[in-house]
């Protein structure tokens, strides 16, 4: 595998939070890849909206009192919208893609209240109409919600349950071949208990429940099938020696360079476990860095000194890590270029 290059591939969060105890972290943020594989001639996709709302509002009942009342609401034409701009939000986190937001007439996107996918003769006229390779589209999306309100005594409880059912597809805009296709189904509710009107608040959330699972099934199909960003945090050790407090004070003053010379000191020292963690804060140091295979060196390198679970955990994600910017360098070989061609990133020093 090549060096780790470009903007993209990876980036460093310098933020530290307290989680429990006494445990600090690192949030370390890069690119990962899609969980489908797409033609690598799949370059400019068009994202259309062919889903045919199902249902135009929610209803809220009240079982203890009769109370009745409509939301009125045009729910799946707007959700759509929300759930397509999420696809393309996570299409355009890297240069994988170049996407196309096109407004299609219903009759033009082979609409169909069945869940049908675009025929061959719709898709090949679309994709010579706006220059695509292949056509992503929302062809089904229904929401649902109800809403009700019970009372005990002088006490209203107010409760909302949704759901969602949404089917994406990408069909290739040569061939009108389906390359992928997910049906996504998802459910929330909330509740809360008080006066009447807090019930009533609690009982008529249908139309925030349907936008976020809306959007929240955009985004998962836009990772399914683009690469995309996330942040992991990672914990590091900052206890058991002044020294590793002190290393801590400069991590979080953003001085690496420091903190690594007090690390590699204390790895030389008689005291195993502290050697190990030590050990395993280089090796973040050098997933800060950029340099995986290094950081999974060093991690093995620590848990071979020391076996705690953390130390094994961060063994086995930075193994998958590996595994992930193989899978990625292959991904987006159309837009780095090969992997030995990748310009190395500067470097904190060793």
């Amino acid at each position: 595998m090549g060096t780790m290059g470009h903007g993209l591939r990876w980036m460093v969060v310098m933020g530290l939070a307290l989680a429990s105890g006494c445990a600090h972290h690192v949030n370390v943020g890069y690119t990962v890849p899609a969980q489908v594989d797409l033609p690598a001639d799949v370059e400019t996709v068009l994202v259309v909206n062919r889903a045919v709302p199902k249902n135009a509002g929610e209803t809220v009942l009240d079982a203890a009192e009769g109370w009745i009342t409509g939301e009125g609401f045009e729910t799946d034409h707007d959700t759509t919208e929300l759930a397509l701009g999420a696809v393309v939000e996570v299409l355009q986190e890297t240069e994988r893609f170049d996407v196309v937001r096109a407004t299609v007439a219903p009759s033009a996107a082979g609409t169909s209240l069945f869940d049908r996918p675009l025929d061959t003769q719709t898709a090949l006229r679309l994709c010579r109409r706006h220059d695509c390779d292949a056509i992503v589209s929302i062809d089904a999306l229904d929401t649902d919600s109800a809403g009700s309100m019970t009372r005990t005594g002088d006490v209203h409880e107010g409760r909302t349950d949704s759901n969602i059912r949404a089917t994406f597809r990408v069909v290739d805009g040569r061939t009108g071949q389906v390359l992928d296709q997910a049906s996504l189904a998802a459910a929330t509710s909330s509740e809360n208990a008080g006066d009447r009107d807090t019930a009533a608040a609690a009982a008529s959330q249908g139309a925030v429940h349907q936008a976020d699972l809306s959007y929240g099934a955009g985004l998962d199909y836009g990772r399914r099938i683009a690469p995309h960003q996330v942040v992991s945090m990672r914990p590091y050790y900052t206890t058991g020696d002044p020294q590793l407090r002190e290393a801590r004070r400069a991590v979080k003053a953003g001085r690496w360079g420091a903190a690594k010379r007090i690390w590699r000191q204390l790895t030389k020292g008689d005291d195993p476990k502290l050697a190990a963690k030590a050990q395993y804060n280089l090796a973040l140091a050098a997933e800060v860095e950029g340099r995986l295979e290094r950081a999974h060196d060093l991690a093995r390198e620590a848990a071979h000194r020391w076996g705690s679970g953390r130390n094994l955990r961060y063994v086995a994600q930075l193994g998958q890590r590996l595994e992930d910017q193989r899978r990625l360098e292959v991904q987006m070989a159309g837009v780095w270029g090969p992997p030995e061609a990748a310009a190395p990133l500067a470097t904190l020093s060793r």
